[in-house]
């Protein structure tokens, strides 16, 4: 998977904003040169308290735009929404998937919706300030989850990388985002003149 950030630098590269709505043309080449297999893109609708999510999935080679998959449910059942279509793609898109839809969901982490939000908010806000206040209310939310408070490292490893440090600690081994944030910690160790250190933190990620 790609990270927003990594996208924003995509776009970036080719000129547009981040705002831009891209054609489908677009972001197949774009995926092409990300070497990507699939564009995952939707969209949503609301009706009163309904809401409807699609995704669609578009894949790189051969160019093949697959068919949209929909969930409707309650504005405040978004996350199991979100739960229900991820795993419809998973096992309709990914070969010899296994997981049934109860497996899936049991592992996924529950989070309270509001959470969710400030973290959303705080990854597309444009502004440190803004970002970190989001981020830091989506922490207060979610105490243990790791999400916010990796992107909360990131934002504090050029001016503090001491800071960073402690947050990068908390992102635990299961979680995705483990070998990004051990790597970033090796950065931030090289930056802050502990070579040793870097270097342990590099080779057990080549290892990872």
């Amino acid at each position: 998977m790609y990270s927003h950030a990594g996208r924003l630098v995509e776009l970036e590269r080719y000129g547009l904003p981040r705002s831009s709505k891209l054609s489908r043309a677009t972001m197949l080449h774009i995926a092409e040169d990300l070497d990507a297999d699939f564009v995952v893109f939707g969209r949503f609708s609301v009706d009163g308290t309904s809401l409807t999510i699609e995704s669609r999935m578009l894949k790189v080679s051969p160019a093949r735009l697959l068919p949209a998959l929909r969930e409707t449910g309650t504005l405040d059942s978004l996350m199991d929404l979100h739960s229900r279509l991820v795993w419809r793609m998973l096992s309709a898109y990914v070969r010899n998937y296994s997981l049934s839809l109860a497996e899936f969901t049991k592992r996924q982490r529950p989070l309270r919706l509001d959470a969710f939000e400030h973290y959303i908010r705080g990854v597309l806000a444009s502004e440190d300030d803004a970002r970190l206040r989001e981020l830091r209310e989506a922490a207060r939310l979610e105490p243990e989850w790791p999400n916010p408070t990796s992107h909360w490292g990131s934002l504090f490893r050029a001016a503090r990388l001491r800071f960073a440090l402690l947050w990068y600690a908390k992102v635990p081994k299961a979680h995705d985002r483990y070998v990004e944030a051990f790597f970033a910690t090796g950065v931030c160790r090289l930056l802050l003149g502990q070579p040793d250190h870097a270097e342990k933190c590099s080779f057990r990620c080549r290892r990872s």
